[in-house]
């Protein structure tokens, strides 16, 4: 069984002499003692030579890359299981734990212990070929409400439905699918520096938000957030340029001069790792995403390529050496994908952008005149044509392997993970669940600062929900906090003891009344006047005397 180099995709056909999916050369030379040199596809050696030569550098990574994620479908829950004790995770696997309504068993249990505190995770790993369905989601929330776990991470080889990722996010569920699986276990492999080991870059664009910035939180409590994670990772891009000069006739022999320069940027990372899917679950899945829109992780994905794409129009750096610190990691992610295959990607890019739709007039012959009133003239027959430039017309000049920098920051709160990821040459954020609350309804469009996390629960909220304890100045959040029935302000549980006995509402001491007849506590509402002694007493202990309009009330003692 064998893979392609380039794209991952599995050979079906034995001695194949190019991939089914991307078209690259499969065939190899070997002579005694010589290492295989893979070649081009004949596609592309049709064009000029380039002005230095192209050096097929990543093809070992690319058979890496394809090797592992063939791994990943086989063992796949030691490959998660790798990825979470990375993170400081002790971790055990097929554990039947007892909860509410009997006994479950969770794939992996996750633990971590810091500062005395200890948080667990429960993971759930699905080797599906097709996405995961909502049932499977909603089935895993069960079991953790059962078992009374607070986090859960649902893994999946696959992907998840649309509505099944949904759920999880609404309950909040940490989703991966194959590819973040993927990318994961391939930044733990890339990644192992240690501190003072360096890493080089020929192009490069540089740093300009530091450490600080990327990790800055302006929280009234940033001290109850930990900073989990920290990561430097330089993603690679292919910046190739081209040129076209291209002469095309269209049918009444007319020629058409078509001239187009610049660059076009090529993503160096594979977009997906190699599945073994039917082509029914393919079929389905095309249909339900174009009716329903691209799925979180692929928004997510385009948003963070765009972004860096559009800093790559600015002229890169050279010859630049950066060293491992102690504070955070610095990861150099390979190119996946040869240069080769971003050439012919740049060249595809190129005719597409170029064909053009042109109209032309084909000569008729005169009509015959019927009567006075018919004049002679030609009927112009209008057509169109596509004028579409060769593949031998574009000519690659450069391909320079660009590395563009990106901050990935994992905080911990509590029972909550949080993620920032931010471009660190332009500073643009590419995703963060840690700055901006996410309790109201228009997130996404109003956004609101978060100023405080929950000192119990590590929920990050903005001023409208999360409270501080005016007697120890903690933060909580609602669920977190009681509010005084009478002055509405919301204390921690330890300094909110009192409750009234006629509605069992909390009620602070400024708030809290002593009646004197009974000695029980009353919140205002259950508290009164006599109207013949003048004192304050609870309602139970008063009676109603008088006629119908004018009642008094009278309290016990009277």
């Amino acid at each position: 069984m064998s893979f392609c180099p380039n794209c991952g995709v599995q050979i079906e056909v034995a001695n194949s002499r190019f991939c089914s999916k991307c078209g690259f050369c499969l065939q190899v030379k070997k002579e005694a003692g010589e290492v295989p040199i893979v070649q081009e596809n004949p596609e592309y050696i049709d064009q000029e030579k380039i002005a230095s030569t192209v050096v097929d550098e990543e093809t070992e990574e690319s058979e890496y890359s394809a090797k592992n994620a063939y791994a990943l479908g086989f063992k796949f829950e030691d490959t998660v299981e790798q990825i979470l004790k990375a993170k400081g995770y002790s971790t055990q696997r097929r554990c039947r734990l007892e909860g509410q309504n009997g006994r479950s068993e969770i794939d992996i249990l996750a633990i971590k212990r810091y500062k005395g505190k200890e948080r667990k995770i429960a993971v759930e790993c699905k080797n599906y070929t097709n996405p995961v369905p909502v049932k499977d989601v909603r089935d895993f929330i069960s079991k953790l409400e059962d078992l009374r776990i607070l986090n859960g991470l649902f893994i999946a080889y696959s992907d998840f439905s649309r509505e099944a990722e949904s759920w999880g996010k609404n309950y909040g569920l940490e989703l991966w699918d194959g590819d973040t699986v993927f990318e994961k276990f391939y930044e733990l492999n890339v990644g192992r520096l240690n501190i003072g080991d360096k890493v080089d870059f020929k192009y490069y664009l540089p740093v300009r938000i530091d450490f600080s910035n990327a990790v800055n939180l302006s929280f009234e409590n940033k001290n109850r957030v930990e900073i989990s994670s920290v990561k430097l990772i330089w993603r690679p891009f292919y910046k190739v340029f081209y040129e076209l000069n291209s002469v095309q006739t269209d049918p009444i022999k007319r020629k058409h001069r078509i001239i187009d320069s610049g660059f076009f940027i090529v993503d160096a990372l594979l977009k997906s790792s190699p599945k073994q899917k039917g082509a029914v679950g393919n079929v389905v899945k095309s249909i339900s995403l174009g009716m329903l829109g691209k799925s979180d992780e692929e928004k997510k994905e385009e948003k963070e390529t765009g972004i860096l794409k559009k800093e790559l129009h600015q002229n890169p750096d050279r010859d630049f050496s950066i060293t491992q610190p102690d504070n955070y990691k610095v990861i150099k992610l390979s190119p996946q994908i040869t240069e080769a295959a971003a050439r012919g990607e740049t060249i595809d890019y190129v005719v597409q952008k170029n064909t053009k739709t042109v109209e032309y007039e084909v000569p008729t012959k005169k009509r015959k005149r019927r009567d006075e009133f018919d004049v002679g003239f030609e009927i112009p027959d209008l057509r169109e044509c596509t004028l579409k430039p060769s593949r031998k017309d574009v000519t690659i000049s450069e391909i320079q392997l660009i590395h563009v920098p990106k901050w990935e920051v994992e905080f911990e709160s509590g029972d909550r993970t949080y993620m920032r990821v931010v471009s660190a040459n332009g500073g643009t954020i590419i995703a963060d669940n840690i700055t901006n609350c996410s309790k109201h309804l228009l997130k996404d469009f109003l956004k609101r600062k978060n100023v405080a996390v929950c000192d119990v629960c590590g929920r990050a909220l903005c001023k409208d929900h999360v409270f501080r304890c005016p007697i120890c100045g903690a933060w909580f959040c609602e669920t977190h906090s009681i509010q005084c029935i009478g002055c509405k302000t919301r204390f921690c549980l330890e300094h909110i003891k009192n409750r009234c006995v006629e509605c069992g509402e909390a009620t602070c001491s400024a708030c809290s009344l002593k009646c004197p007849i009974c000695e029980e506590t009353h919140c205002n509402k259950h508290m009164t006047k006599c109207d013949k002694c003048g004192k304050s007493v609870c309602t139970s202990c008063t009676r109603k005397e008088g006629s119908l309009i004018f009642k008094k009330t009278i309290c016990k003692s009277c």
